[in-house]
């Protein structure tokens, strides 16, 4: 079978009186068959003069490189390819018909695949494993993990240090924020947001594109112009090219949720996106609303970032027999690998009567980061216990601190957790640390911070890792601005 390091020798060897010829391969489910538009030289060529111009037809101009290999679907509509030199593209448009019948997987974590096209009933079409390996036959998606070649490893013991951080820079993001309507029905007055007045970013970094996008962010507005006016807390939806300039999805209706009119406490907030190796991109997030339990932690996918799921609330203030509204239910962020998916979040103990009360231990005091496992994103997740509290093995944010917001990303076996800490007994935050496990319950911390001031639950992308080398975009939350700063980390792994 070819693989990916061999294309640029056979581009280099197809480019001269090559032509484009049809080949067709895979019927997949969705009623049509995938066609292969590949390069070949011309004593190769297996179609007529009419076949080879109605292949070459088929390449939309939205892709103006020198393709050598292309995969369009029955319609004649791009789905990617690779080009000369062997670098992969990926169609940036698609019609809601293929939206709806296409999946793209790109390093769906513990998939094993690097980049695949499924049909609707999430059958591989055509994919590349993380070893190169090119899939050309129909198959179901592996669900068992596959560690990628480069994967970092990290002994018990071991540990992490911050080789370097870049300096801010900014990145572009607009939208309309929309409030919450008051008790008359009437919603607040909108207002434009141009680069500052966001909070809660979560990215997801998709190698070679999901929908047109490598990068896809979901955010709440807040702080900045939005001041705290949280009735315009509510999640938005960018995608992006570069990580840096974001734009809203075509067609997209922002913000995905508004809390009811009633209270005026109601409001949406801790954002976190997924991409589940089912090809759907998943949103978590919470609310603070009444109506639907006190607090409540919702979920909704989408397959292609523009339409998405109805609502379904995983688990409420008053749907879970020990914990109630005092116990905030913060912060949740999920990480999914193999068949398991793991929730992380945050508790604060209260003794108000119906919630849980959580003793002090280890290096947290009245604000406990938990962690729960589920086969599905929809649970069940089960209730909270004393014995689903993640350990800090140090406490370099000092004892009038706790953790407030998390955000946790996982990299072959390790786990890296942003750590957002605020004064004990305050709804705030304001330092940035990161920690790092290789088992996922025993956290050790920088003894330095990221950031001391003005930070909020902000974002860790993982870009690349090798044995000694893990390279990150970092995508800080500003409390004083609302602006989202972008960093470059590089964290080495000693032992």
């Amino acid at each position: 079978m070819s693989k990916i390091s061999e294309l640029p020798t056979l581009a280099a060897e197809a480019i001269d009186g090559s032509e484009m010829v049809p080949v067709t391969k895979g019927a997949g489910t969705f009623g049509a068959p995938i066609e292969y538009l590949a390069r070949r030289a011309a004593e190769d060529a297996q179609g007529t003069a009419d076949a080879i111009s109605d292949a070459l037809a088929r390449i939309p101009p939205i892709y103006n490189g020198d393709p050598i290999i292309a995969f369009v679907d029955a319609g004649g509509r791009l789905l990617g390819g690779f080009d000369a030199a062997g670098q992969f593209f990926i169609g940036k448009q698609l019609d809601p018909a293929s939206r709806e019948t296409i999946n793209y997987l790109a390093h769906a974590p513990g998939s094993g695949l690097l980049f695949a096209v499924t049909d609707a009933d999430n059958k591989v079409v055509f994919g590349i494993r993380d070893n190169g390996e090119i899939i050309s036959l129909p198959g179901t998606v592996p669900t068992s993990p596959v560690a990628a070649p480069s994967a970092p490893a990290l002994e018990m013991g071991g540990r992490i240090a911050l080789k370097s951080m870049s300096p801010a820079s900014l990145t572009s993001l607009s939208t309309t924020a929309v409030g919450r309507a008051d008790s008359d029905g009437l919603n607040a007055p909108t207002i434009l947001l141009d680069g500052a007045g966001f909070t809660h970013p979560s990215i997801v970094h998709v190698r070679g594109g999901w929908n047109g996008f490598p990068y896809w962010m979901a955010v709440t507005p807040y702080f900045g112009p939005i001041g705290s006016q949280s009735e315009y807390e509510n999640p938005t939806i960018f995608c992006s090219l570069d990580g840096i300039a974001w734009q809203e999805p075509d067609g997209i209706s922002n913000p995905l949720d508004l809390p009811n009119n009633a209270p005026d406490s109601d409001y949406w907030s801790d954002t976190h996106l997924v991409l589940g190796d089912d090809g759907r991109l998943h949103m978590f997030y919470r609310g603070n609303g009444v109506s639907r339990g006190g607090r409540c932690i919702t979920h909704r996918s989408s397959r292609d970032g523009t339409t998405w799921s109805s609502p379904i609330d995983l688990w409420t203030a008053n749907s879970l027999a020990n914990v109630g509204t005092e116990n905030l239910l913060l912060s949740p962020t999920f990480v999914k690998y193999g068949a398991r998916w793991t929730c992380f979040d945050v508790i604060a103990s209260s003794d108000v009567a119906g919630s849980l009360l959580l003793p002090a231990q280890g290096n947290q005091t009245s604000r406990f980061v938990m962690r729960r496992d589920a086969l599905e994103p929809d649970g069940p997740w089960g209730d909270y216990g004393t014995d689903q509290v993640v350990h800090f093995t140090n406490r370099p944010w000092g004892t009038e601190y706790d953790p407030w917001h998390i955000n946790v990303e996982r990299v072959g076996e390790i786990f890296l957790m942003l750590v957002s800490t605020g004064p004990v007994g305050v709804s705030s935050s304001s330092g940035l640390w990161l920690a790092w496990s290789v088992d996922g319950w025993n956290f050790t911390v920088l003894e330095e911070p990221l950031f001391s001031a003005a930070t909020y639950r902000s974002a860790l992308v993982v870009e690349d890792a090798a044995a000694q080398k893990i390279t990150c975009r970092l995508y800080r939350a500003r409390t004083d601005n609302g602006r989202i700063d972008h960093h470059e980390l590089t964290l080495e792994i000693l032992p």
